[in-house]
C-alpha cells in the first residue's frame, strides 16, 4: 500500500496541475505528451554517455561534471528543438506549463515509479515508506523545476538564444548541486531535498521575471487554435 502511496506523491502534483489547467483542450494534451517524449529522447541520447563514464573515468567529481553538463545538454537542447519546431507549443503561458509538466511527469514516471515498482514487486526488495518518500517528494519538487527551464526556454525561442546556454547552464548546475550535497558532503538527505526545493523555486522566480521583462515585440507570433477547434 505504501508503494502506491508514494508513487501517487511523485505522479499526481504534474499531472493534477496539467488537468486543472488543460481540461479539454486537445493541443494542450499533445503539448504534454510532447514534452513525455522530449524527456524520454533526451534520456535515452545521452544514456550511452551516463553508462560508459564509470568505466572511462575514475574521478567522481569529473563523473559528476559530466554527467550534469549532459542532462542540461541534451534536455534543454531538445527541449529548445521542439518548442522552435512545433509552434502551438508556445500559444500560450499554458501550453509551455503544459509541456513542461509532460516533461517532469514522464521523468516522474520512468526514473521513479517504474524503478521503485521493479525494486519491490519484481526483485522483492522491502523498502521503508520513508526511503520512498524521499524520492517521491524530490519528484515532486522538480516538476517546479522543469516548469521554469520550459519557461526560459520559451523565451530562448521568442527572444534571444542566449536563453538555451543560460538553462544549460541551470540544469547542470542544479544536478552537480543537488548529486554533490548527498555524494560528497554527505548531508542529510532532507536537507538535500529542502535545497532542491529551493533551486526549483528560485527557478520559476528568475523564468517568471525573464519572460515578464522581456521586450514583448521581439516575440513570434504563434498560430492561432479556437476553443471550438481545440475542444
Amino acid at each position: 500500500m505504501f508503494i502506491w502511496l508514494a508513487i501517487l506523491i511523485a505522479l499526481a502534483p504534474a499531472f493534477a496541475l496539467f488537468v486543472y489547467v488543460a481540461r479539454t483542450r486537445k493541443s494542450m494534451w499533445l503539448a504534454f505528451a510532447l514534452g513525455a517524449v522530449g524527456w524520454t529522447v533526451a534520456f535515452y541520447a545521452r544514456l550511452l554517455i551516463l553508462t560508459t563514464l564509470p568505466s572511462v573515468l575514475d574521478s567522481v567529481i569529473l563523473i559528476i561534471v559530466l554527467s550534469s553538463l549532459s542532462a542540461g545538454i541534451f534536455e534543454e537542447g531538445v527541449r529548445y528543438g521542439l518548442m522552435r519546431k512545433i509552434r502551438y507549443l508556445r500559444i500560450d503561458w499554458r501550453h509551455v506549463l503544459s509541456f513542461g509538466l509532460g516533461w517532469a511527469f514522464i521523468e516522474a514516471v520512468l526514473i521513479y515509479a517504474v524503478n521503485i515498482f521493479s525494486v519491490v514487486y519484481i526483485l522483492g526488495f522491502a523498502v521503508p515508506f520513508p526511503d520512498m518518500l524521499v524520492g517521491a517528494v524530490e519528484r515532486a519538487f522538480t516538476v517546479i523545476f522543469h516548469v521554469g527551464l520550459a519557461f526560459i526556454i520559451y523565451r530562448a525561442v521568442t527572444s534571444k538564444l542566449a536563453w538555451v546556454a543560460v538553462a544549460v547552464a541551470l540544469h547542470a548546475a542544479v544536478d552537480f548541486i543537488s548529486v554533490s550535497l548527498y555524494y560528497m558532503l554527505r548531508l542529510p538527505v532532507w536537507h538535500v531535498e529542502a535545497a532542491i526545493l529551493a533551486m526549483a523555486l528560485l527557478t520559476v522566480i528568475f523564468a517568471y521575471k525573464i519572460v515578464k521583462n522581456e521586450d514583448s515585440t521581439t516575440q513570434i507570433n504563434p498560430p492561432t487554435i479556437t476553443e471550438q477547434e481545440d475542444s
